[in-house]
């Protein structure tokens, strides 16, 4: 599993362990369809949470562009007063990113230690909350400094932003003894960008119905691996769940009554996705693997024992 992802931002992608006991873990069942692909992911884990101590490398999946870090070990104030801004006003995209940040970081009770990093003091140039694009900058540079000091997350977007958000996550980890978060190995400097602009993950609701819940699952799963888009195949042969208001005989190919989304269900969840950096890129599959559009329409078709490819030759097609 860990090649899939090494494509997607840079080599090598490292997993942090502790991300797979986080509140979201679950995700990972639907993130894979396969239980195969979970116990292989853990197994890797239980791997690199041996060899790394004796590496250079960072606890960041995926690994950043570039970083250097040092020996020390940080004690983070677990609260979500430490998401603090320098740019205003603040995007309710992160408002709602701080929120969502704050509960996956700090899943753990702390107790009373001293902290170290009392802030992360971020700041932005672009507050654009439209829709993520190719050609949107998700780059970001974070800085953990030692002593009692500020970490530092700059970036031109606010969805760079958010990718600064999960590295810093991945680098905070609680320490049962002392009951207290800790970020090992600072001082950090780390400067990131994609290779790939666009690195998605594909589900298939048309042969496979999803629920809206387990592709809200999947999405929260996406911006642990900096992924940021998710390719809905919506069509094919099996099944037609897609309402179409000007054709609406065409969800007569839907596989029951109950699997189906409304215009307004794909609405949300293209929206849910956005919220976390998602770009979603909604596919239907023509002329061919498309032999579910004939049950509502049988005259695009060749005939009723040729369902496919649709008859390009006929005007309503």
């Amino acid at each position: 599993p860990l090649a899939i992802f090494s494509l997607h931002w840079d080599v090598p992608p490292l997993i942090y362990p502790s991300r797979l006991h986080r509140p979201n873990s679950t995700c990972f069942l639907h993130f894979t369809h396969q239980t195969i692909m979970l116990k292989a992911l853990l197994i890797s884990s239980l791997f690199f949470s041996v060899t790394l101590a004796e590496t250079s490398n960072p606890f960041i999946w995926p690994a950043p562009s570039s970083f250097s870090s040092g020996t020390e070990t940080l004690v983070v104030d677990a609260s979500c007063a430490l998401f603090e801004t320098k740019s205003s006003p603040v995007p309710n995209t992160l408002l709602a990113a701080f929120k969502r940040y704050c509960d996956i970081t700090f899943p753990h009770v702390a107790g009373g230690a001293t902290a170290n990093i009392k802030k992360l003091v971020m700041s932005w140039e672009d507050g654009d909350e439209s829709h993520p694009q190719l050609e949107t900058d998700e780059s970001y540079t974070l800085a953990v400094p030692t002593g009692t000091a500020e970490a530092k997350l700059s970036a031109k977007t606010i969805y760079g932003i958010m990718r600064g958000l999960e590295t810093f996550s991945q680098l905070v980890v609680f320490d049962f003894g002392t009951k207290s978060y800790r970020i090992h190995g600072g001082p950090w400097e780390i400067t990131d960008s994609p290779r790939f602009p666009h690195r998605g993950l594909m589900i298939d609701s048309a042969r496979h119905f999803e629920t809206l819940a387990s592709i809200r699952h999947v999405i929260d799963a996406l911006p642990y691996a900096k992924l940021n888009v998710l390719h809905w195949h919506m069509v094919d042969t099996q099944s037609f769940p897609f309402e179409s208001k000007k054709f609406p005989k065409l969800w007569d190919g839907a596989y029951s009554e109950f699997e189906k989304f409304t215009q307004e269900d794909i609405a949300v969840i293209v929206e849910y996705a956005r919220m976390r950096g998602v770009r979603v890129i909604v596919e239907f599959d023509v002329p061919g693997h498309a032999a579910s559009w004939c049950k509502g329409y049988p005259e695009i078709c060749p005939s009723k024992t040729c369902l496919q490819p649709l008859n390009v030759a006929n005007n309503f097609t």
